[in-house]
């Protein structure tokens, strides 16, 4: 994996941005740093769902190291989805810290939300995932939102092999949507752009 460092970049990036991580309000983001000459790795959450040690990456980074440790762990390139999908189940199904905090979300959902929970905050697609690999679907993502979870998961695959008719089956594994996957494959477009030399990656995109 010669472009390492464009994952590495990536997670540095996730954990450093965590803090405010879903604050959807701007009157409040623009409180929260307010006066900051460094907004990166702030110390107290921010986030209005969950709260996690900063320093640590969310679970949309952390999908993608689910998939870096799948490539250092699978010899052959198609057992790759495979051990993919058995690894989606350790690091965020029964018994990870991600289920655990689940159980607890569905407990405020009955109460009013007073605020952030601690640990980790799993996602809807990988929610729908989790059901659909147990199912034995065929293609195992979820359908319901269009987020970065494909995204984020393909990336280090990208890093990998750009062959495009992969890349998007690991999309699908996660995020199976039309929108999911134009917009995943748009990203690594420009990042290939970027890492190539080009000065201005997204312009050269969208011309």
């Amino acid at each position: 994996m010669d472009n390492l460092h464009i994952f590495l970049g990536a997670t540095v990036a996730d954990a450093a941005t965590r803090p405010l991580h879903w604050v959807y309000d701007p009157k409040k983001l623009k409180n929260y740093i307010k006066g900051k000459k460094e907004i990166a790795f702030l110390k107290k959450n921010k986030s209005p769902f969950y709260s996690i040690k900063t320093g640590k990456v969310s679970g949309y980074n952390d999908i993608g190291q689910v998939m870096f440790k799948t490539l250092i762990q699978t010899k052959k390139k198609s057992e790759i989805l495979k051990v993919f999908k058995r690894n989606i189940i350790i690091n965020f199904g029964p018994g990870s810290a991600y289920w655990r905090n689940l159980k607890i979300r569905k407990k405020y959902k009955k109460i009013k939300w007073k605020k952030p929970l601690n640990g980790p905050w799993i996602h809807q697609n990988i929610l729908e995932t989790i059901k659909n690999i147990k199912s034995k679907r065929t293609v195992t993502g979820g359908t319901k939102v269009n987020e970065s979870d494909g995204y984020c998961a393909a990336l280090p695959y990208f890093l990998f092999d750009k062959s495009e008719k992969d890349i998007k089956k690991v999309i699908r594994s996660v995020a199976n949507s039309k929108k999911n996957e134009t917009y995943a494959l748009a990203k690594f477009k420009i990042i290939d752009l970027a890492s190539n030399g080009d000065k201005n990656p997204v312009k050269t995109f969208v011309n």
